[in-house]
């Protein structure tokens, strides 16, 4: 998940606990697990855009080496979006183990995880870098499918800033930082559009272009169909409003339902 710098306030509280069943739970000389690593908050960009805040309480079972081997949630935030990203974050997390007479042992611990923010703003430069390199981890995560499938959400989570970020600002100079970002096959589709509308499609058509047969890709599948109606939607639209450029309309909206064809007709291979 990528981490954009929102003017959000931030905070991390650990409070610690041990589960009676395994240890005395007045044992003096029991010491919790403490975050170790010095960690930024993970805020979702699709979160931050949606102006979503809330607190996410978390259950963390760290081992004797100080990683987080299990995580749970406790307390919902009222928000898949905050919760799932509050479970990712978690997994990251380093700690000092908990210690009974200064010796390491394996124990629970809790993390209350806060997001809140005072102004959000989209930095195209750093969804840019952002996107890039993931795209080198999961190129170096091989057959690590666990991995594979983490930085697949990561994408998947910046892609849907990218969305909401259209959605509000009509912003065509955007298309110079996805077209960056997508194969040439990719670019090669929406050059077209690269000068006339904004399109986001192109970086979820890039996703299913390069990561085909993903946990994602009927998800991306989903959104890319939404955008690209919205997008038919816009230039029918446009067209209506003024005569100029009707043909060159005409034929981008030729080349939206051809690519909406094509999807479906994948749908309805898959079934």
């Amino acid at each position: 998940m990528a981490r954009y710098p929102a003017k959000y306030i931030l905070c991390i509280f650990l409070l610690s606990f041990i589960f009676c069943s395994l240890f005395n739970c007045g044992h003096s000389r029991y010491r919790s697990p403490r975050v170790a690593s010095d960690v930024e908050l993970d805020y979702p960009i699709a979160a931050q855009l949606e102006k979503i805040e809330g607190q996410v309480q978390v259950a963390v079972y760290v081992t004797e080496e100080g990683k987080a081997e299990d995580v749970r949630l406790e307390k919902s935030s009222g928000y898949k979006l905050l919760d799932d990203a509050a479970l990712e974050f978690s997994k990251t997390v380093e700690f000092t183990p908990g210690m009974i007479d200064k010796k390491p042992i394996s124990s629970w611990t809790r993390l209350v995880l806060r997001y809140k923010l005072s102004e959000v703003y989209f930095d195209k430069e750093r969804w840019l870098n952002d996107v890039l390199l993931v795209h080198q981890q999961i190129e170096m995560a091989g057959e690590d499918r666990k991995e594979q499938n983490r930085l697949l959400r990561q994408l998947y989570t910046n892609n849907a800033g990218l969305v909401n970020y259209v959605k509000k600002y009509d912003d065509v100079s955007i298309n110079t930082f996805i077209r960056a970002t997508v194969t040439n096959a990719i670019r090669n589709r929406y050059s077209d559009f690269w000068n006339a509308y904004a399109a986001p499609c192109a970086a979820l058509d890039d996703f299913l272009e390069r990561y085909p047969d993903s946990e994602f890709e009927e998800l991306v599948k989903r959104d890319l169909t939404k955008e690209l109606v919205d997008m038919e939607y816009e230039i029918r639209m446009a067209s209506l409003k003024s005569d100029r450029d009707q043909q060159k309309n005409r034929e981008l909206i030729k080349q939206i339902e051809k690519r909406l064809d094509e999807l479906q007709e994948q749908i309805l291979e898959k079934n």
